[in-house]
């Protein structure tokens, strides 16, 4: 876990857990759906491989896409995950403000599915703070072992006005600066690989129909940098591989811990 696994937001994980614990769900969501927070607006697009393409704070846009891909064995190309049967969309108003702030969805493959949740947390008007928390699972419904390969890719282009710089580091956390400062560490798993790389070298990997295997070149890049990660595990019959990553926006590092603390362990918990 990387030096900024203690200055996560906060609260957002243990008031999804609460909300998924206690069925505080409200109607199923549009495959398009947008997300509201005090300063901060998330838009996911569940049925395209657009994906997660915005993400304003105070009204400014940080992201173009963010979104996954998979591969099943160890030969053939690699997929978006809209291509798989969305069986479920559910939006959520976990803090009660009167806007939907959380998105589960979960997806059908062939003896296989994938549950996504995305929980979202703005800071104050003009703060240019905002956190997102996420959990992936992947669960074998087959009766044989499932050889699975997971990949997110990003490409965010944060508002300073010129190229950004964007690193990996200790294999789990992708630290961009560009104007704002952006931090996504994941929590649970460790990745199998990442890259750091000018677009659009990434995407281009994972939509040709070729398998793709990350690089772990970690940068730092600096340009359009696009970054991403890759899991590969075996997952036996009824058991399930579970990521949680948590994702900050800040103007400057050093505000990061404004942002609060422990987020995804506490999702990841009680999510298990």
């Amino acid at each position: 876990m990387s030096k900024h696994a203690s200055t996560c937001f906060g609260p957002v994980v243990g008031l999804l857990g609460m909300a998924i614990g206690l069925g505080l769900v409200a109607a199923p969501a549009m495959a398009a759906t947008t997300l509201t927070d005090d300063n901060s607006t998330a838009l996911i697009d569940l049925s395209s491989s657009a994906g997660f393409s915005s993400w304003k704070v105070d009204g400014k846009e940080h992201l173009k896409q963010q979104w996954f891909w998979y591969r099943v064995g160890a030969a053939g190309a690699e997929k978006s995950l809209d291509t798989l049967t969305l069986n479920a969309s559910v939006t959520t108003d976990t803090n009660a403000d009167g806007n939907i702030d959380t998105l589960y969805a979960r997806y059908l493959g062939a003896g296989y599915k994938v549950e996504v949740t995305y929980v979202l947390r703005g800071g104050a008007t003009g703060t240019g703070t905002s956190g997102l928390g996420e959990t992936i699972r992947i669960i074998n419904t087959g009766a044989s072992n499932l050889d699975f390969h997971f990949f997110q890719y990003s490409d965010f282009d944060l508002p300073g006005g010129g190229s950004d710089t964007v690193e990996i580091k200790g294999g789990n956390t992708a630290d961009q600066t560009g104007g704002p400062y952006m931090v996504e560490e994941v929590v649970t798993w460790l990745p199998a690989h990442y890259q750091a790389d000018l677009y659009a070298a990434i995407l281009t990997s994972l939509t040709d129909a070729s398998p793709t295997t990350l690089t772990d070149a970690p940068g730092p890049v600096t340009g359009n940098a696009t970054w991403a990660f890759q899991w590969d595990q075996t997952i036996r019959p009824g058991k399930s591989f579970l990521l949680g990553k948590s994702t900050n926006i800040v103007p400057e590092p050093a505000t990061l811990t404004l942002v609060g603390g422990a987020l995804i362990a506490a999702l990841v918990r009680r999510r298990k």
